[in-house]
């Protein structure tokens, strides 16, 4: 982004667009509270990688499956996301945040969700494949063929989503986070 490009948006009260996966400095991962107000904030977005595709490293994987990464690329990204995963890891942590493992899980599911809803931004936005559990995003930007973009029904009927554990595990950590305004 070129430099005063936020300031130019925030003097013209436009939202940014903030998601977890990239808000990183050189120490890790950022804390909720330092992330802007002016902004949609969520963990990731229809072109990046699901949750638990970005925890599991399943992402990658398919990446390297249909051509996107050769194996020293592939193999690269598991190092990179391995610490990257230790990083977010010690950021839940430093937030009182336990059971979080590094398999995925509910509780990590959760808690990556509390963290993202506990920022000031004005936003805040889940997407359906992380309230499920889902490691398959829906589109992989680049590709055509080799990835069945927007084709996937999700494993759970509508009707059926309250009683997912893992979906009111998220709900209710956002909402703990977001309590409705009446």
């Amino acid at each position: 982004m070129p430099d005063g490009f936020r300031e130019e948006m925030d003097r013209a009260n436009l939202l940014g667009y903030r998601i977890f996966y990239f808000e990183r400095s050189e120490q890790g991962f950022i804390p909720p509270d330092r992330w802007p107000r002016s902004a949609l904030a969520c963990v990731g977005s229809h072109d990046t990688s699901t949750l638990a595709g970005w925890w599991t490293g399943s992402d990658i994987d398919l990446r390297e499956r249909i051509g996107l990464y050769d194996t020293e690329g592939a193999d690269g990204q598991r190092k990179l996301r391995a610490r990257q995963k230790q990083q977010a890891i010690n950021l839940l942590d430093s937030m009182s945040m336990t059971g979080v493992s590094k398999e995925f899980n509910e509780t990590t599911c959760a808690a990556i969700h509390r963290l993202v809803a506990k920022t000031p931004s004005r936003l805040a936005a889940a997407q359906m494949e992380d309230l499920l559990g889902v490691a398959g995003q829906a589109n992989i930007p680049g590709t055509v063929d080799q990835h069945p973009n927007w084709q996937r029904k999700l494993p759970v009927p509508i009707e059926e989503l309250e009683a997912s554990q893992m979906f009111g595990a998220v709900i209710e950590a956002i909402v703990q986070e977001r309590p409705r305004l009446s």
